[in-house]
């Protein structure tokens, strides 16, 4: 069981932007659509002023805020009914306690997919962390703790839709 105090005084700024592309028309003789969308959030919080019982953080990050997040994805569906699909999501560096101690260092994900769209179905194969990045994490902050990365995860699924 942990001890929670109020902070004193915090700053929180967060810059975020997107850009989306997208592509429609003929690419050859073929009527294809292609997509790409490109996400990116800076986190800035920290401790002004904080103290408590057992020690003074002011100057820290706080924890379990990301210095950064973004996302990157793309699609291709060409007017077969085909289509295939990539993005990749990324996290910054993330302090797990208050006095910075203990952090998560920063990690990207890959996740795929590639499959077929009917009207009324949908079949496609897909890959989850398909690099089997790891970034399990522990520390002590408020008690001990352990999270752990979600594993590589293929596979195959069908959709119908009513």
């Amino acid at each position: 069981m942990g001890c929670y105090a109020n902070a004193g005084e915090l700053y929180n700024q967060c810059r975020h932007g997107r850009i989306l592309w997208n592509r429609v028309g003929n690419i050859g003789k073929n009527y294809q659509r292609i997509h790409c969308n490109r996400k990116l959030w800076i986190y800035q919080c920290g401790f002004d002023e904080f103290q408590d019982a057992i020690g003074d953080y002011s100057g820290s990050k706080t924890p379990n805020t990301p210095d950064y997040t973004f996302s990157i994805d793309g699609q291709y569906r060409p007017k077969n009914g085909f289509y295939a699909g990539v993005d990749m999501v990324g996290y910054g560096r993330m302090y797990l306690d208050s006095v910075n101690t203990y952090s998560r260092d920063a990690y990207q994900l890959v996740n795929a997919k590639v499959g077929y769209e009917a009207d009324k179905w949908d079949m496609y194969l897909y890959g989850k962390n398909i690099f089997d990045e790891g970034y399990t994490m522990t520390g002590i902050g408020n008690g001990f703790f352990l999270i752990y990365s979600t594993l590589r995860e293929m596979g195959l699924k069908f959709t119908y839709r009513f």
